[in-house]
């Protein structure tokens, strides 16, 4: 309110002035009417909420969207470089704020990125041409408060991520690694959402939202999701499970295609792509998804919350009877190791993890072999991983 009084109070200064010189013949109408116009637009450019609009509204291709990306990138390396810690890695650069929780152990952070990064470049055969940056903070608030907009995203053209210090990898980074197959991203948010949310190693799988939503009858047309992606509440899964799908084809051209050339509108680049009609498309979807074992995230969701309250043999009873109905599924796994290591049970522990290497994982959960080999590692069962 402070700025809005000060901005205004300014503004009808300055036209006051204006004013008195048309009284006195200094100044004609219309060169008056053009510096009104020019104080106004002074006077509002250099305002924090006009600089934070600039940078919420320009368009990042333009000119203004490029200025502003750049002076935000300017501020924020002078706030953070002076009391930030650094710390690298073969294809990340680290940098964190005092008092870090990840500050007396970024190896292991920028390990399980580097593993995630391995893994995207292998997915989609191309690679950045120098180290990404990271800039891993300590709340969201603190990312908001130093960028003047909400964590997490990525500045592909920059190499540069920015994020809370425990975000799971692979969502960031598939953005900026995407982005070199042809230096300007493809314009459609379906699918460069789709495809960060198909290599990310957030857990659970969009196959398993998906799959819930077919059950009951609401998967949504595949056309009307891509042209009206931003409107779907679950839009980023559900593009998510579409592209994981396509990615689960082993065809290396296709979303290179898909990602940088062929029709403006992207139904049909999926249609010349793929050879199919989208009506093909939806009907290959969610007969895939019907496929997928029959998972809720009921059960897990529940046990999570047991764990958290430090009910281990509770949450262990819980997957343990969904396994009863789904015998192999990674998600129940994973889950189930992490609760049996909390309750002490090593072995038992060991066990489901060595189940859940042996499978074979889709791409947007291949994170969880690494986690699985990290955890046997540390109970000392490494000489028998797989």
């Amino acid at each position: 309110m402070q700025g809005l009084n000060a901005l205004t109070g300014a503004f009808h200064a300055s036209c006051a002035l204006v004013y008195t010189a048309l009284l006195m013949g200094t100044l004609k109408p219309l060169p008056a009417t053009l510096t009104v116009c020019a104080i106004l637009a002074t006077t509002w450019a250099c305002s924090s909420p006009a600089r934070r609009q600039l940078r919420h509204q320009a368009a990042p291709e333009t000119a203004a969207g490029l200025m502003a990306r750049r002076q935000l990138l300017e501020e924020n390396r002078a706030r953070v470089y002076p009391g930030w810690a650094r710390a690298e890695s073969l294809h990340f650069i680290l940098l964190t704020p005092p008092d870090s929780p990840i500050a007396a152990d970024p190896d292991t952070f920028l390990a399980r990125r580097e593993a995630a990064y391995q893994r995207i470049v292998e997915a989609l055969k191309v690679e950045p041409d120098g180290p990404i940056r990271i800039y891993a903070y300590r709340s969201s608030r603190q990312g908001e408060k130093l960028l003047g907009r909400p964590l997490a995203f990525a500045l592909p053209a920059e190499k540069e991520i920015h994020v809370r210090w425990d975000q799971e990898p692979g969502h960031e980074e598939a953005h900026v690694v995407a982005w070199y197959w042809n230096l300007s991203g493809s314009g459609e948010p379906f699918l460069e959402e789709g495809l960060a949310v198909a290599l990310s190693s957030h857990p659970g799988s969009p196959q398993a939202s998906a799959a819930d939503l077919l059950a009951r009858g609401v998967l949504p047309d595949l056309g009307d999701l891509i042209a009206h992606f931003s409107r779907y509440r679950n839009g980023y899964v559900l593009a998510g499970s579409f592209v994981a799908l396509l990615l689960e084809r082993h065809d290396e051209d296709l979303l290179r295609q898909l990602y940088t050339g062929g029709p403006e509108d992207l139904a049909e680049r999926l249609e010349d792509a793929t050879g199919q009609t989208l009506a093909q498309l939806q009907t290959w979807w969610e007969t895939s998804l019907a496929a997928q074992e029959p998972v809720t995230r009921e059960p897990i969701l529940e046990a999570l919350a047991l764990l958290r309250l430090g009910e281990a043999k509770a949450a262990i009873g819980v997957l343990e009877k969904q396994r009863l109905t789904v015998p192999a599924h990674p998600v129940l796994e994973f889950a189930l190791a992490q609760a049996l290591r909390q309750d002490n049970d090593e072995a038992g522990s060991a066990l489901a993890f060595r189940r859940l290497l042996a499978m074979p994982l889709p791409y947007n959960l291949a994170w969880m072999k690494q986690r699985a080999r990290e955890a046997l590692n540390e109970m000392g069962h490494a000489e028998k991983v797989p």
